[in-house]
């Protein structure tokens, strides 16, 4: 409110809303879990490694990344940083299999373990107000830790 003699202008704040970036992030994780699993199974050939590799790079790393900073930019704290915690480790896990497609490695492991620790830290956050996405994340941990 502008008192009598006061020149200035009422300030105004404009917010532009932005869709939630949820399942962009969990279509991401879907085809990076459906490409790794296939190739832990067997169901993608071992000479295939480096291809499942350059695809975790390509897709859901993308995909996880740009769920990230919009979740950030919706003011999602939980949701940015399992998304990005994800977008990480699909980019190490594709990089460690285009360098090394000789299969699994203890390095490969130790990451997989930690991001388990950590998305299963986000759940716990996420439930509170999400309910569906923080079972996704629940089953991405567990996958990292099996």
């Amino acid at each position: 409110m502008s008192s009598p003699g006061d020149d200035h202008l009422p300030v105004r704040v404009l917010l532009r809303p932005i869709g939630t970036p949820l399942p962009l992030g969990l279509a991401g994780l879907a085809i990076a879990a459906l490409v790794a699993s296939g190739l832990d199974l067997g169901w993608v050939p071992a000479r295939e490694t480096a291809q499942v590799g350059l695809v975790l790079l390509a897709v859901p790393t993308v995909l996880q990344l740009l769920a990230s900073i919009f979740s950030y930019l919706s003011r999602d704290g939980a949701a940015g940083t399992g998304f990005g915690v994800l977008a990480s480790s699909w980019l190490a896990q594709g990089l460690i299999h285009v360098a090394s497609p000789r299969g699994l490695s203890a390095t490969l492991g130790l990451l997989l373990l930690i991001v388990a620790g950590v998305l299963w830290l986000t759940a716990i956050t996420l439930v509170q107000a999400k309910l569906v996405p923080a079972l996704a994340v629940t089953l991405a941990a567990t996958h990292f830790a099996l």
